[in-house]
């Protein structure tokens, strides 16, 4: 039995036990997948496939925080840069938001009902945090959205990261 099967079996041990309701695996070795499967059941009793969308709320910051500071080391974008920039639609009271208010909670907006589990629809996610209005002015107080930053980015090349910017200094 491969590791990977042993995986597997562990994640389905667990569904079995009561532990979890489900999990997602995903592995892939130099571009190929290795392993990509669903076990156990969505919030909503439906079998989980690998093609459903689940919320990973605050776990996305870690996603996040990655692939801007990839682009920052790319000067494709700065950390001070506002959203707006790269987001197109980027409203509510949230116009002076930058990157860096994001990265550090300050974006000054609510976190939005991210309940839904897999039946969120990530365009829609990403139009709510887009418009939402903000509770106070970006940079002044700390406000712990739970979709922000993957609502953010939910849209699928809504903004784009724009020309290569010279790069600022975290």
């Amino acid at each position: 039995m491969s590791r990977l099967d042993r995986a597997v079996d562990v994640v389905r041990q667990q569904v079995a036990d009561g532990q979890q309701r489900g999990a997602q695996l995903y592995v892939s070795l130099k571009g190929e997948t290795m392993l990509d499967v669903g076990i156990g059941t969505t919030h909503t009793g439906a079998p989980l496939t690998p093609h459903h969308l689940l919320p990973w709320l605050g776990c996305t910051r870690l996603l996040v925080t990655v692939a801007v500071m990839q682009l920052w080391e790319r000067d494709r974008l700065l950390l001070d840069d506002e959203v707006r920039v790269h987001v197109s639609g980027w409203a509510g009271g949230k116009q002076a938001c930058t990157i860096r208010h994001l990265l550090t909670h300050l974006g000054g907006f609510p976190g939005l009902d991210t309940s839904g589990g897999d039946e969120i629809d990530p365009h829609e996610l990403s139009r709510q945090v887009r418009e939402v209005e903000a509770e106070s002015p970006p940079g002044t107080r700390a406000v712990y959205p739970r979709s922000a930053a993957w609502g953010a980015g939910a849209g699928g090349g809504e903004g784009g990261a724009g020309p290569p910017r010279p790069r600022d200094h975290p």
